[in-house]
């Protein structure tokens, strides 16, 4: 399995947590170009960036670096919201956004455009995740548009999501509930 990533600390991250599995690599590129051979991957999965992707290049490069045979698989995770919980962590992002939201993440029109001839698969189904507070934080600083250590709002905002876990953990965990949404095709990849 080859990563590619761009931003060096979310690389070594990824590195950290997933060097146990020999097969791991990761690549210092962009999914606009990847670097890898021509036709030499089965599948190709982009999760949770597709919106800030080039997709014309993007497409390109999936072309020139898959199998004739080859698969494309996009995902998300969206929140529910459906939760009290959940309503006060989604009014806590907001509250600290110091960037401006980025494009559409999930874009039906760009997506199709992107398969394209091909019709792309689509499947949604439930999951959820449990997070302690080092999860949830974590989770929180993850977000590119949150404001980081060292940052004038970083303790506050730290300050309010401790006191939103601690009114909301169930034996130290809280529940977010999430809808995956996959969207998939298989080759021929030549437009």
């Amino acid at each position: 399995m080859v990563c590619i990533e761009p931003n060096e600390d979310m690389r070594k991250a990824g590195e950290e947590r997933l060097r146990k599995y020999p097969a791991f690599q990761s690549i210092a590129s962009t999914a606009e170009a990847t670097s890898l051979p021509d036709q030499s991957v089965d599948l190709i999965t982009i999760a949770q960036t597709f919106h800030w992707l080039d997709p014309v290049a993007t497409r390109l490069e999936c072309e020139r670096i898959l199998k004739p045979d080859g698969a494309v698989l996009l995902s998300w995770n969206r929140q529910s919201n459906k939760t009290t919980f959940e309503q006060k962590y989604t009014a806590l992002r907001k509250q600290y956004r110091i960037e401006e939201p980025g494009p559409k993440q999930i874009d039906p029109a760009l997506i199709a455009a992107f398969f394209s001839p091909q019709t792309a698969q689509f499947n949604l189904f439930p999951n959820a995740q449990l997070l302690d507070f080092e999860g949830l934080k974590g989770q929180l600083l993850s977000k590119s548009y949150i404001p980081l250590p060292g940052h004038d709002l970083y303790d506050d905002m730290i300050t309010e999501l401790i006191q939103l876990f601690v009114a909301n953990n169930k034996n130290g965990l809280v529940r977010i509930e999430y809808e995956t949404l996959l969207y998939w095709a298989v080759g021929p990849w030549k437009s």
